[in-house]
């Protein structure tokens, strides 16, 4: 993401102001493309996350303070300060729980580590709103036909075929089985602590789906990561995939329609 007149020394003056705190250093954090993340280490309170956007795009903001209102049987990394927003220069700033621990791939899980990733999730799910902002698809043929429409005589053939060969059968889910999922469900986007999950990270984007659209798309990011140089690993991979299928109880056709979207 590019600095756009980003000062460090700013952001410090301007949480110590907004939130009353005391800051010892601020650690950059990487690999996101739409914000500036920082680690804030305190001295007058623990830890907390600062995540900077520029104002231009403060709707992700607004869909995050919604979409946390209820997750509490989970950890989320979920607003502080009452979600309060502080400005300075062409940025806005807010706290986020700062959530501990590391990164894991599908591959590396251990049994028990599977199991607990699975339950967490679904735990997860079952905490977040729809605030009206994620558009309800819950027709998928709706949804195919509308964006045909859209698109003939348009600039994007490539993505008209693609939308052609989509199977009609795994585009129709009963409306019970669409809700919102995290939407950007990969390694760094949760945590594992002492064997269990410990909480969901960057949860501004979340939308309508499946909740195999969210495993599907852990498991996809980590072979797109893998394919040129590990066979071995992408075999492991495609072992955690079918643990994903046979421990949750959802149906062929979500997975097929995660796959096939």
């Amino acid at each position: 993401m590019k600095r756009r007149d980003f000062s460090l020394d700013a952001l410090k003056r301007t949480l110590e102001a907004g939130y009353g705190v005391d800051i010892w250093h601020l650690k950059p954090l990487g690999g996101h493309a739409h914000s500036l993340n920082f680690k804030v280490r305190c001295r007058n309170c623990r830890s907390f996350a600062a995540k900077c956007i520029l104002a231009e795009d403060e709707r992700m903001f607004a869909r995050l303070l919604e979409h946390t209102k209820s997750v509490t049987a989970v950890d989320a990394s979920v607003r502080l300060f009452d979600g309060r927003i502080l400005a300075f220069g062409k940025w806005k700033v807010m706290a986020l729980k700062w959530i501990r621990g590391t990164r894991r791939f599908p591959d590396e899980l251990t049994s028990s580590e599977t199991a607990s990733f699975l339950r967490a999730h679904a735990a997860f799910l079952g905490g977040l709103v729809d605030d009206g902002q994620v558009l309800p698809v819950r027709d998928g043929l709706a949804l195919k036909r509308d964006l045909l429409a859209r698109l003939k005589g348009g600039n994007a053939p490539e993505l008209v075929r693609e939308l052609k060969l989509m199977s009609d059968a795994t585009l129709t889910l009963p409306p019970e089985r669409v809700r919102i999922i995290h939407g950007d469900l990969h390694w760094e986007n949760f945590r594992f602590d002492r064997g269990c999950v410990s909480g969901f990270l960057d949860i501004e984007e979340l939308r309508f789906g499946t909740p195999t659209k969210d495993l599907v798309r852990y498991v996809v990011c980590r072979a797109e990561h893998l394919r040129w140089y590990a066979l071995g690993r992408l075999r492991r991979l495609r072992a955690a995939f079918a643990e994903f299928v046979r421990r949750t109880p959802y149906t062929r056709g979500e997975w097929l329609f995660a796959i096939d979207g």
